[in-house]
């Protein structure tokens, strides 16, 4: 009967925090942009060509190397560039391009405005891709960089992740060349060739370069959010375009662990040998993960969601608990909900810990002297850095270490500028979401769009001293139902092939309405 009357006494509380907090039964109507009809040049033959072939390229980079292309590799990034200089003729001619970066190996294009004195609009992607995991060729429907045109969808590695948009922006910049059309705006187009390998040789290379030219920028547009075509299940039924307006911060932490090692035929009871110290700091992990919070953007896409529910949750209740979310203690009660409904929402309102390498001994039969282990940690953007770092410190006292343990954060993390989070009110995002609404529909309507958080790292980052406002959105559909998702960064990854026409079509409808605003 007690728990019965708390229950009953947290639904009552609530239900009041609602009434004080605001109108949250006022539905306001969203706003349905026009449908505008796609007849850029994406729809050919030959578009579709210009991308496949853009997929041929085994592109791969390594942070290792003087230019970051991969050792054996190089001859692909030398081929890959001089496709997009013969396949995209009209913005070779009408645009400055510089060969930027390690080697000259990264290309930045800037298409001159009319305007000077407003600030330029960025996009930005990158044309390296991860390697096929060796063994699993095999498993591909079609063979990884053959870019092949089959059953409605162009396959291969970096159709999705993310060659997708260098041609898609390439095309749109082109179409709109043969118009005539000439931007109010300053517009750039920033292709790093090392984004998966950390962005340090392309990307953070090319900021540095604006930087010193001065450019400030009014806003960027890089990879990151998709559309989802299923929605959500049960909860939103009509395809939902997730536009990130933060990442994640990168912290990768190194902790040694000592021991007084020994003759492995007789270990110590005390459990003071590398493997139990590694085992109790994992544990201790496990058992008493970083706190869950609702806050921005995961508040501003539940309200967003609030208005595109499906019938069976649309109630006044409901609207009301999405769009109080970041309010105390509705942002502390509605955050369990995601730590336990599974990895994916947990990710979205808490700091991650994972465990990704440990690594001691020297043979078999010797107790390790020394081990390391890497804890990997990605965190909301307005999470300190020390915060992260004291929270390990706390779980390597819970795990009891041995002296002489220490942590240190490795090379691998994020040091540059932290982006923060990009309002999702602010014209920027009002325009790309016009833009995506007028060529993406569902019965009649523009699809569902909501800010988010992208729980991934993107070569934005490198430039969020030059800006404010970073959306991070890429115009293609994946079925999550379907397993699409798990795609990237896999075996058959593929696109269709009618979102490459929308996407070029939504490109350039994104040019003209941030080039006039």
């Amino acid at each position: 009967m007690r728990i019965i009357n708390v229950k009953t006494a947290l639904l009552v509380s609530i239900a009041a925090l609602l009434l004080v907090l605001g109108p949250w039964n006022n539905d306001k109507k969203q706003e349905n942009p026009q449908e505008r009809q796609c007849q850029a040049t994406a729809g050919s033959e030959e578009a579709i060509q210009r991308f496949s072939k853009l997929l041929t390229y085994e592109t791969l980079a390594d942070a290792r190397t003087p230019d970051h292309r991969a050792s054996g590799y190089e001859e692909e990034f030398t081929k890959l560039l001089n496709h997009l200089e013969e396949a995209w003729p009209e913005v070779y001619r009408g645009l400055q391009v510089e060969k930027v970066g390690l080697g000259g190996g990264s290309r930045l294009y800037t298409w001159h405005g009319r305007d000077p004195s407003l600030r330029p609009v960025l996009f930005i992607s990158h044309f390296d891709v991860v390697p096929v995991t060796p063994g699993t060729e095999q498993d591909w429907v079609h063979p990884p960089f053959s870019g092949a045109i089959e059953d409605g969808y162009i396959w291969g590695r970096g159709a999705l992740d993310v060659k997708f948009s260098v041609a898609a922006l390439l095309e749109a910049a082109s179409s709109l060349l043969q118009k005539g059309f000439q931007p109010q705006r300053t517009l750039m187009m920033s292709f790093g060739n090392d984004e998966e390998v950390g962005g340090s040789g392309g990307a953070q290379l090319i900021a540095q370069y604006l930087a010193e030219k001065g450019v400030q920028l009014e806003l960027i547009i890089d990879e990151g959010g998709l559309i989802i075509s299923d929605g959500l299940k049960g909860v939103v039924d009509q395809p939902l375009a997730l536009v990130a307006t933060a990442e994640k911060v990168y912290t990768s932490v190194e902790l040694d662990l000592a021991s007084k090692g020994g003759h492995s035929s007789m270990p110590p009871i005390d459990k003071s040998d590398i493997a139990s110290q590694a085992a109790r700091m994992v544990q201790a992990v496990n058992t008493e993960p970083m706190p869950g919070e609702i806050r921005p953007p995961i508040s501003g896409f539940l309200e967003a969601i609030s208005h595109y529910l499906n019938p069976s949750v649309d109630y006044a209740f409901v609207r009301g608990l999405l769009r109080t979310a970041d309010k105390w203690p509705l942002n502390k009660i509605l955050a369990q909900f995601f730590l336990r409904s599974s990895s994916e929402l947990a990710a979205l309102v808490r700091t991650t810990v994972a465990v990704t390498r440990v690594s001691a001994g020297v043979a078999d039969n010797v107790l390790p002297n020394i081990g390391q282990m890497i804890f990997n940690m990605r965190a909301h953007p307005e999470t300190p850095r020390k915060d992260v770092l004291a929270y390990l410190e706390d779980r390597m006292k819970e795990a009891n270490l041995q002296p002489g343990a220490k942590l240190q954060v490795t090379d691998a993390s994020h040091f540059g500028p932290v982006p923060g989070v990009s309002p999702a009110d602010g014209p920027g995002y009002k325009l790309l979401k016009q833009a995506i609404q007028e060529h993406w529909r569902h019965q009649g309507q523009g699809i569902a769009v909501a800010p988010y958080l992208l729980t991934g790292g993107t070569d934005s980052k490198h430039f969020s001293h030059l800006t404010r406002a970073i959306y991070r959105f890429v115009p293609y559909s994946v079925n999550k139902t379907a397993g699409d998702l798990r795609r990237i960064h896999s075996t058959n990854e593929r696109v269709r092939a009618t979102d490459f026409t929308l996407a070029v079509c939504t490109y350039a409808r994104v040019m003209e309405l941030l080039s006039e605003q």
